[in-house]
């Protein structure tokens, strides 16, 4: 697992690793609130680097347990296994 890192510090880093990859995009995976902090990045490198630079390093973004939509139903619906009222992704498998 990474440090937490500066958003200069990250910037490097990802583009120290397309570099070194010959070109290829990252995937990045977060979790939690890292989820957020990635899409916080994602403005921010868009904002105070160039607009397309997201486009050009970033393959994929995959946010695991991520509190997007908030804690409370998810708390409830865990204890519970109440699932009316919380979002569902479908079916994950078919």
């Amino acid at each position: 697992m990474l440090p937490l890192y500066t958003l200069d510090t990250l910037y490097t880093v990802i583009e120290v690793m397309v570099r070194q990859s010959g070109g290829l995009k990252v995937v990045i995976v977060a979790h939690s609130m890292g989820g957020n902090y990635m899409l916080y990045f994602f403005q921010w490198v868009s904002i105070h680097r160039r607009v397309s630079w997201v486009h050009e390093h970033v393959h994929a973004l995959l946010k695991v347990a991520v509190p997007a939509l908030g804690v409370p139903k998810s708390v409830t619906a865990l204890l519970s296994g109440e699932a009316r009222d919380t979002a569902e992704l479908g079916m994950l498998c078919s």
